[in-house]
């Protein structure tokens, strides 16, 4: 009989553990695969099946809706560039992962996340790109023509451009945080305002930056792009004073805390949930409830300077006179509710000027007008209402997002 011994050697062993090992790999490939396509497979459902956000509370903005095709927007590549931005802005649990992004990318070491920088002293910082010029120049263009506008008017014309975070917070930024960028853009503001007849620029950026360095008061705030009601009282008093109107110091007012959990909008684009939120302040003062604000676009109106509403949503700062509009009216009534008469001010603005209001609102009746919601002639405007000034306080950018201060030449 044939005896065959067993065998069973090191080989033999080897052998059978790498079959193991590569039948568990193999299962495991798949699972993976399984995975993925599953999970491809159910965010594409919820992409079909989910209808479109249109605004974005965690960011405040509007998000991009589905873009019409058509063959000139294909050949001149606005249709896939709007594609794209709108799967970014429509994809599923999208705050979520934005979120997740942000620690892995921390976590790896990484000061930044989605062009939001991790600061020291619980900032968190935007970072700027390289700037448009020549959207910069159509704005500009529209800014030194109305100087003639003004001038004929015989009305005094200040154009205000306050910092970003990144070109005021420069301590607050890692050591080697470039600078040359920005440096030349306000360089260029400079260049181009400087010599303007019947146009005051001021470079709020320049003063701000100086001032953050001496002090230890908080003019920004840490998750969102504006300033705190502290940098704007700064703000509006620089204005007032070349105005030639009277000024109040900080000792003036009593600072009211509305809210101790804002979280801005740097917050939510940066994906670091673990920074700790702002605080709001209402800096008030004796007979604000004087005044009244009245939104043009709508037709709300209310006592003082703040939609408290607003402090129950994630866009607190829009407590500030009601957020973004086209035309908003600030002006005082006496005890019988009968509007005073005062000199009215245009301001030509973006949201930074909505904390100003009730420092401006001190000396002057205020028409604030957004050029991005207001398609009138603001010439015809200042002409109709007898401004006795007009200004345009605004973030850099304000100038370089869109070309809307190329408005400003209409009806000249």
């Amino acid at each position: 009989m044939d005896r065959r011994p067993e065998v069973n050697t090191a080989q033999d062993k080897l052998l059978d553990l790498q079959r193991s090992l590569a039948h568990e790999s193999k299962t495991a490939d798949r699972l993976t695969v399984i995975f993925f396509i599953l999970l491809i497979f159910a965010l594409t459902v919820l992409m079909i099946v989910l209808p479109d956000r249109e605004f974005s509370e965690q960011e405040n903005r509007y998000l991009q809706k589905q873009p019409e095709f058509t063959v000139k927007a294909l050949i001149d590549g606005s249709y896939t560039g709007k594609v794209g931005d709108y799967f970014a802005d429509q994809f599923p649990l999208r705050d979520a992962f934005v979120a997740i992004k942000g620690v892995a990318e921390i976590a790896q070491g990484k000061r930044e996340n989605n062009s939001v920088t991790l600061a020291s002293d619980g900032y968190i910082i935007k970072r700027g790109g390289y700037p448009d010029y020549e959207t910069i120049d159509k704005n500009l263009s529209g800014i030194i023509a109305f100087a003639d506008g003004a001038e004929r008017l015989g009305i005094p014309y200040i154009v205000a451009v306050a910092g970003r975070g990144e070109d005021v917070l420069r301590e607050k930024q890692p050591a080697l945080y470039p600078r040359d960028i920005q440096d030349k853009a306000y360089r260029y503001l400079h260049e181009n305002l400087d010599s303007v007849a019947n146009l005051k620029y001021l470079d709020l950026c320049a003063v701000f930056a100086a001032a953050e360095e001496e002090t230890s008061e908080q003019l920004y705030y840490k998750t969102d792009h504006h300033w705190t009601s502290r940098g704007a009282l700064m703000g509006a008093n620089l204005i007032l004073k070349e105005l030639g109107a009277e000024t109040h110091d900080y000792s003036f007012y009593a600072p009211e805390t509305a809210s101790e959990a804002f979280y801005g909008t740097t917050w939510s684009s940066g994906g670091m949930k673990w920074v700790k939120p702002d605080k709001i302040e209402f800096f008030r003062f004796e007979g604000d409830e004087e005044f009244v604000t009245h939104i043009d676009d709508t037709g709300v109106e209310y006592k003082g300077f703040y939609d408290r509403s607003y402090l129950e949503k994630k866009d607190k700062y829009s407590s500030f006179i009601g957020g973004n509009n086209a035309r908003v009216d600030i002006y005082k009534v006496d005890d019988s509710g009968v509007r005073i008469e005062r000199p009215k001010l245009v301001v030509l603005k973006d949201s930074f000027a909505h904390s100003a209001a009730p420092f401006l609102a001190q000396s002057y009746d205020l028409i604030y007008i957004d050029l991005r919601y207001y398609k009138d002639s603001v010439f015809k405007l200042c002409r109709e209402e007898g401004a006795a000034a007009v200004v345009v306080l605004i973030n850099f950018d304000s100038l370089e997002s869109s070309s809307t201060f190329g408005l400003l030449k209409m009806g000249l």
